[in-house]
């Protein structure tokens, strides 16, 4: 049976098919994890026994990596990418936009395979979605107070605990203000606020600490000097702490790029308490992070920042160039200013500018940095420790409150609008009133498939509770618009005043995620695969050994070989298996039996062009051109060798390195007329003493095989001298040994 090769190019209609099997199998995976009653999908780590429990629904697409179908698996990750932007975006609402996507998508395919336009059926998708979004944002209404965020928070992570915590949280420090989530030792949930502002770097010695007891220093009413400098002579700090000294300053809080040993030392040596205390710390972030985090630094304290790119020097620091806080601590970790005694008009301007640049900002990773920056200059700073039974509850409980504090973020910073599906219900009635009004059938169409997948979220979230979704949304019809169904009560409420909320940021990333690529994916008309490169595994050669071919040789394909079985193979027959043998191709053994037979040495070039024939094997040049060499000496050597008078048989045996030297009146057998036996140049011939007799030729490999595997002789290895042209008959008896001729030392 012939197997079926995957076709490169892929056209209509087993385009479609193909994303659309890819899609849905996206889609089941997250669909449990809709709702306030989700189940958890459970993927394999990389890691031998590690499973991850997931309930985000990018986090599971990101783990989805490839798919066996080809065609499927171009569906899937046009899906995954989506989602993922969505995740990114917004922190929430993947599973929302898997759903709504699968809706449009599936519908979107079967008007098309009825003759539909996919150009135009795109275009009126695209209208409908701005309409939706319009909607949504009228809908949307500020966030106040520390109970509208609790029961935010608890439409995200569905933990009643946690999102009382992260509600309180976040009315004290607001949407841009600093949270260290961090894995607790207890089983409940720990919060901890810090005042002013704080970075990741600690005192460059233990010997500035001055509370033994708690680790850290702390002092009042502080001079700060900034700068990323590398500071090696302690000279250049005397400026700074003159300056400090005159201004009627006794605490100095140096901020720098690194110090020197002598400059450490010379701090430590001035740090009195009675005069002047000092301390050290590492210039905060790194790269090109760090100018704009001393600038930051500068603005809250008032200082001046001396910056290596700039060109400044410390040689000439007056009291105007030093930062006040009105109070300033640091330990081994971390260093905060509290009070910064800065311009308050020009931070608010610099704050203003960073707010700015937040909201024209596209990258999640740049405006992350700069929500950060905003919260350290605003000052307000909470860490919670979560906690849990075991290690992997903890991570799981640390992962949902991360994806909670983006959501409270976005609310605080856009609003929210009614969940449970009920604000994607709500926008049906402008889209009817577009479809009555319109004439155009892909208009209608586009419409029609967006009515119907506004209820997906909604249906969802009632199968995933349990419920019968077709009697539950026609009770929440009839119940009219604000309303929908509360899973946890099991009744149909208004979802404002059960202060049930979606994000709203969140939300209309889902839709616009969701309905702009049902759009675009559905104009894909044909699919072109690249070519996979298939993977042959081959003999290592370095590993082949060429040492004896025994009764126990094993084939690279696991089979053991007899010499029976080696002898067939150097005839070019087949070998016949045995039961216990598994099977495998003979030109894999005759390809490692003639690598082995070349890397043992055994034959000349003419045996190298015999065994690469049986082999299925083109002859090596470069190996070639090695063996005409040889042979060139071995045909010289044998000329010689006649023209003393050795006859031809024992010239074609004499190897080309181990040449006799005869003397006069010395026989080719190595014996004197008189019967005394002579030695041979001072050296052992391959031959020795014994009478050389007439031969078969040294090409003759085929019978030398059979004879060696008929004795259980082994092949010669590569410490043998052996010569060029393989030794035969007698000689070889002679050599190695045989049962028939004793060996004679």
């Amino acid at each position: 049976m012939t197997k079926r090769r995957a076709r490169p190019v892929i056209f209509q209609p087993t385009t479609s098919r193909g994303m659309q099997r890819g899609i849905n199998q996206i889609v089941d995976a997250l669909r449990p994890t809709l709702g306030p009653r989700p189940r958890t999908v459970a993927i394999e780590g990389n890691v031998k026994g590690k499973v991850e429990l997931l309930d985000s629904g990018g986090v599971i697409a990101r783990r989805i990596i490839e798919l066996p179908d080809r065609d499927a698996d171009v569906g899937a990750m046009f899906l995954r990418q989506m989602l993922w932007q969505v995740h990114e975006d917004a922190g929430d609402g993947t599973a929302t936009a898997a759903v709504l996507f699968e809706a449009i998508y599936n519908e979107g395919v079967r008007y098309l395979a009825a003759g539909g336009n996919a150009q135009r059926l795109r275009r009126h998708l695209e209208a409908g979605l701005d309409i939706i979004l319009d909607t949504l944002t009228r809908m949307t209404v500020p966030v106040e107070g520390r109970e509208q965020l609790a029961h935010i928070a608890r439409s995200v992570c569905y933990d009643a605990p946690l999102a009382g915590m992260l509600g309180e949280i976040f009315d004290i420090i607001g949407e841009f203000g600093r949270l260290e989530l961090r894995k607790g030792q207890s089983r409940e949930l720990v919060r901890e606020y810090v005042e002013g502002m704080f970075w990741d770097r600690g005192l460059m010695s233990r010997e500035m600490i001055l509370d033994r007891v708690k680790q850290i220093t702390q002092f009042e009413n502080a001079a700060i000097l900034i700068s990323d400098l590398s500071i090696d002579d302690p000279r250049d700090l005397v400026p700074a702490l003159t300056a400090a000294y005159k201004d009627g300053l006794r605490a100095l809080l140096i901020v720098a790029g690194s110090l020197s040993s002598n400059a450490l030392g010379f701090l430590i040596a001035n740090n009195k308490p009675d005069r002047m205390r000092l301390m050290a710390v590492k210039a905060p972030e790194i790269g090109d992070e760090q100018p704009a985090a001393l600038m930051d630094l500068a603005m809250l304290t008032g200082g001046r920042p001396f910056l290596k790119a700039a060109g400044d020097t410390l040689r000439a620091v007056n009291p105007e160039d030093l930062g006040r806080a009105r109070r300033a601590w640091a330990d081994t970790r971390f260093f905060g200013i509290v009070g910064g005694k800065g311009d308050p008009r020009a931070l608010r301007r610099h704050i203003a500018d960073l707010r700015a640049a937040y909201q024209g900002a596209s990258d999640p990773t740049l405006r992350q940095k700069l929500r950060k920056r905003i919260g350290k200059l605003m000052g307000g700073s909470a860490t919670l420790w979560v906690g849990a039974a075991t290690d992997k509850e903890v991570e799981a409980r640390k992962e949902l409150a991360e994806r909670t504090a983006e959501a409270l973020r976005g609310a605080l910073m856009a609003g929210v609008v009614p969940g449970g599906g009920v604000a994607l219900l709500a926008c049906q009635p402008a889209l009817e009133a577009r479809l009555h009004a319109s004439t155009e059938t892909d208009a209608q169409a586009a419409y029609r498939m967006l009515l119907k997948a506004l209820e997906a979220p909604a249906r969802t979230i009632i199968a995933n509770a349990g419920c019968d979704a077709s009697a539950v949304m026609a009770e929440v019809k009839q119940a009219g618009p604000g309303c929908g169904f509360d899973v946890v009560s099991g009744r149909v409420v208004d979802m404002v005043e059960a202060g049930i909320f979606d994000v709203a940021p969140a939300l209309k990333a889902a839709a616009h995620g969701a309905i702009a690529s049902a759009a675009l994916a559905l104009t894909v008309d044909v699919m072109v695969h690249k070519r996979k490169r298939e993977t042959r595994y081959a003999p290592d050669r370095r590993q082949v050994k060429a040492d004896a071919m025994t009764d126990e040789d094993v084939t690279p394909s696991g089979c053991r070989l007899c010499p029976g079985d080696l002898a067939r193979l150097c005839a070019g027959r087949r070998v016949l298996r045995r039961p216990h043998d598994r099977p495998a191709p003979v030109r894999r053994w005759r390809r490692d039996l003639a690598q082995r037979l070349h890397d043992a040495r055994f034959r000349g070039a003419a045996a190298h062009h015999g065994d690469c024939a049986l082999a299925g094997l083109r002859p090596r040049p470069g190996r070639l051109r090695g063996h005409q060499r040889r042979r060139g000496a071995l045909v010289r050597r044998r000329r010689a060798v006649a023209r003393r008078g050795v006859g031809v048989a024992a010239a074609a045996r004499v190897g080309a390195g181990s040449l006799p030297r005869l003397r006069p009146g010395q026989h080719a057998a190595g014996r004197h007329p008189g019967g005394r036996r002579l030695p041979l140049g001072g050296r052992r011939s391959p031959v020795g003493a014994v009478e050389l007799r007439p031969a078969r030729p040294a090409r003759d490999l085929h019978g030398d095989l059979a004879g060696l595997c008929a004795r259980r002789n082994p092949l010669p290895r590569h410490g043998d001298r052996a010569s060029s042209a393989a030794p035969t008959g007698a000689a070889r008896g002679a050599r190695w040994g045989s049962p028939s001729t004793p060996r004679r030392s």
